[in-house]
């Protein structure tokens, strides 16, 4: 990495049994299955720690959003409104597709991030940038599965927890705007799409 915060793009050698994405995948898959995580103990320590715990609550954000989405989909094909089932009805497939799409972004910005640092490239701006989208994924599930759920939901363990959780994983690492900032101050001018001021 040279010293203009422009990263040096050649990988070098991860330390053996620092597996970032295995870490981050497991974490992302805990949280869906409703188990407890801990982001806040990354495979390694030193350079980038920040950043890897960063990620960490992304993946955990990412779980959340796929479970919320998960009970708000099932709900939708089970409820019966007017004969027909919810999920046929034009505004609460637009909500389900809606977090489906903010899903497949943050999977693949946190995977993405979490390959670079197996491969030795520093996350830098993908990590405030991962974080922010799996936030916002985070809390759109989270609205989608109250509407779909409608009062029921309040009554319903399964839907009231998945909600909190979503809350809670995406509130952690921060407001979301303030992570979109961070991740666009730390974005290196090669990147694709970068703007000078």
């Amino acid at each position: 990495m040279t010293t203009d915060r422009t990263p040096d793009r050649t990988p070098a050698p991860e330390p053996a049994g620092s597996r970032v994405h295995d870490w981050l995948t497991g974490l992302s898959r805990a949280a869906a299955a409703g188990r407890p995580t801990d982001p806040a103990h990354p495979p390694r320590d030193g350079r980038g720690a920040a950043d890897l715990v960063l990620l960490g609550q992304a993946a955990v954000a990412l779980g959340t959003a796929q479970r919320a989405l998960v009970l708000a989909r099932h709900r939708a094909g089970t409820r019966f409104v007017g004969g027909r089932p919810l999920i046929e009805r034009q505004s609460t497939g637009h909500r389900l597709a809606r977090g489906a799409a903010q899903i497949a972004v943050a999977r693949a910005t946190v995977l993405a991030a979490g390959r670079d640092e197996d491969a030795g490239i520093a996350a830098e701006y993908r990590a405030p940038a991962s974080a922010a989208a799996a936030a916002e994924a985070a809390f759109t599930c989270a609205q989608a599965l109250v509407q779909v759920f409608g009062a029921a939901g309040t009554s319903d363990p399964d839907a009231t927890a998945a909600f909190e959780a979503c809350q809670a994983a995406a509130s952690a690492a921060g407001p979301v705007p303030r992570l979109w900032l961070q991740a666009g101050r730390r974005r290196p001018a090669d990147v694709p799409g970068a703007r000078t001021v």
